[in-house]
């Protein structure tokens, strides 16, 4: 079953939210699932209640969909008699093997880090083997998400630099973990306003593949399969959102984990160390496309990777960093350096020009998300921004990631730096943003065909209760 974070699933105490009682998700059998209660049941343990029909026969699983997980105000378990039917590397198999269908694959930098750290072999490395890989298995391109996030990241501060101009809901949060997004909208529903509207990097880039490229390579969004590398299970549940479709289609259509891709590797009997190495696709190839970028009026445009420094406080989902070189060029503030918050998932930093302050957090973990959630509400949060991810380290700590075996602070680290080095290589990167503005968007970043294209929505997602059925 897939490790779902804290948000989603029971889980250990040290970092626990209390989930529902009752799981309602019913299978064709119209058999329920509840969630033991009795002293001498494991906590998390399913246990299968017919509603006045028959057992089922041979003890067949009970089969759930995410758009199920999603709309449920519950908690996936870890019970081995539920699966999930999509999102599984027999689905990316069996696309791969599709000739009716091309597929395009686009990873994380997450993933790289942890494969990277598991093989030794460096992160630029591993991305233009796997694009070999994948590409001689059967991907028609595979891409490097690294494009997304910086769009991400350039819309996320133009968004903070708006609401503090208009005087909106602060502190602005940053929307990028599924799990916290999901904790939000089925338990804090009142913390909707302070989330930033900006899509995540997997959301931008499957609005990139299916709106504008698919039209570049003559193909529908249905004649597309877009499989997202990615370092956490819960990116599986954002990818079925109904907010993140083309028509009837979804932006992604599948999710792997790092772990997953990693398995996948070893079903195809493939030695990394020893493949051959290809480079990641991009959007635009040819020189016209590159000499567009004369006549481009974003040349004054503050690309994320073009701000970053050696220095910038870090964080795994680059927030934080970018948005705090971003506003201390911009404004002329003075930058304090990043300090620890009272445990290692709690760190703050302060703009300040002398007369004006900003200041900043990456909060991560539940435990510490909580403690943000009371602040709130009772009106004594100071931050102006907090970057949230609801695993303690971040995404680089995902529960998709590869397990480390010994020293996990230290291989945590390593993995950390290595995707904020990766950010620093970001000309040409900044090429293809650009040219996606110019030629897709065709505005500026932060306008309103650029907003209505890479932001989304959320809403409350009231549970279900046992009695409804």
């Amino acid at each position: 079953m897939a490790n779902f974070s804290s948000a989603l699933k029971i889980t250990d105490v040290n970092d626990f939210i209390a989930p529902s009682q009752d799981c309602v998700v019913l299978d064709q059998s119209k058999a329920s699932l509840k969630l033991a209660d009795t002293d001498d049941t494991e906590i998390g343990q399913v246990q299968i209640q017919s509603k006045s029909i028959p057992s089922r026969e041979n003890n067949e699983p009970v089969k759930i969909s995410l758009h199920d997980c999603l709309a449920c105000s519950g908690c996936v378990t870890t019970a081995e008699t539920i699966l999930l039917e999509h999102q599984s590397i027999d689905q990316f198999k069996n696309k791969l093997g599709d000739k009716n269908c091309r597929v395009v694959v686009s990873i994380s930098l997450q993933t790289l880090a942890s494969i990277s750290d598991a093989r030794d072999i460096g992160v630029a490395e591993v991305g233009r083997k796997l694009s070999w890989i994948l590409r001689q298995h059967g991907a028609f391109a595979v891409f490097d998400l690294s494009i997304a996030s910086e769009i991400a990241l350039l819309e996320n501060c133009l968004e903070f630099e708006r609401r503090l101009r208009n005087g909106e809901k602060i502190p602005m949060m940053a929307s990028a973990c599924p799990g916290w997004i999901c904790y939000v909208e089925k338990s804090q529903p009142h913390l909707i306003p302070y989330i930033s509207s900006v899509k995540s990097p997997q959301g931008i880039m499957g609005t990139l593949v299916k709106q504008f490229w698919s039209s570049e390579i003559n193909t529908s969004p249905q004649g597309i399969f877009h499989v997202a590398i990615m370092p956490c299970y819960d990116k599986k549940l954002e990818s079925v959102r109904e907010e993140l479709m083309v028509g009837n289609v979804p932006e992604t259509d599948c999710v792997l984990t790092t772990g997953e891709l990693e398995k996948w590797l070893d079903d195809i009997n493939v030695n990394l160390s020893e493949t051959k190495e290809e480079s990641f696709d991009v959007f635009f190839y040819d020189a016209s496309d590159l000499e567009d970028l004369m006549d481009c009026d974003n040349a004054s445009i503050c690309w994320p990777s073009t701000l970053t420094g050696d220095d910038d406080p870090v964080g795994s989902g680059g927030y934080l960093s970018h948005l705090a070189r971003y506003m201390s060029l911009s404004h002329s503030l003075g930058r304090i350096p990043l300090k620890q918050g009272r445990n290692a998932d709690i760190a703050e930093c302060q703009l300040d020009n002398g007369q004006n302050h900003i200041n900043f957090a990456i909060i991560n973990g539940f435990r510490n998300i909580q403690g943000l959630v009371r602040k709130i509400k009772l009106g004594k949060c100071h931050y102006h921004f907090v970057e949230v991810m609801a695993c303690p380290s971040g995404c680089v700590n995902g529960g998709g990631q590869l397990p480390v075996e010994t020293g996990r602070t230290e291989a945590l680290g390593r993995m950390e730096k290595s995707v904020h080095a990766a950010k620093l290589r970001g000309s040409d990167i900044v090429k293809q943003c650009d040219l996606i503005y110019n030629r897709w968007i065709r505005d500026m970043p932060g306008s309103m065909t650029s907003v209505s294209k890479f932001t989304t929505s959320l809403k409350e997602r009231k549970g279900i209760s046992v009695a409804d059925w």
